[in-house]
């Protein structure tokens, strides 16, 4: 007979699973081109899993609700998971730390731009891989960058499609 802390914690397991799956469909197709190791997209999405875990719950809840300041796609339905959103959201601040270090936009050529891009990416990851092999969670300055979503005044309009 199986105790029922074992279920409890398959159940935590099979949630967490699920969770994974959830970010892992939102956040392939927006990461597909920077990130183009299967292996390695895994430790995104298990990163964007392990931060949405890490969000107080007041934060989590504001995802919940209706979101106004992204464009909708085909894919936003009013079904949309609240870490639908999240990800969006990480893809963002991920953006917007390479765009930061790198040298103004109208100086650079096209083919300059992807290279930050890529580059951006490259070392954001690399970061990760390094935190994790460490055993260390994700900073608590990184999730800071994720307050409760207002949407009378959100900023964002969803991740770059300039690359």
């Amino acid at each position: 007979m199986i105790a029922e802390t074992e279920v409890t914690e398959l159940r935590r397991q099979l949630e967490q699973a699920r969770l994974r799956a959830d970010v892992a469909v939102d956040l392939i197709p927006l990461i597909d081109e920077m990130v183009d190791d299967h292996d390695v997209r895994m430790v995104v999405v298990n990163d964007v899993t392990a931060c949405w875990l890490l969000l107080p719950a007041t934060v989590r809840a504001g995802y919940a609700k209706p979101r106004y300041d992204v464009k909708p796609r085909r894919s936003d339905g009013p079904d949309r998971l609240p870490v639908s959103w999240f990800v969006h959201d990480y893809v963002n601040e991920v953006d917007r730390a390479w765009k930061a270090a790198s040298p103004p936009a109208s100086t650079l050529t096209n083919t300059e731009r992807e290279e930050w891009h890529l580059t951006g990416w490259y070392d954001f990851v690399a970061g990760i891989c390094e935190r994790t092999a460490a055993g260390e969670p994700p900073p608590a300055q990184w999730l800071a960058r994720f307050p409760a979503v207002d949407n009378d005044e959100a900023a964002s309009d969803g991740p770059d499609d300039e690359g």
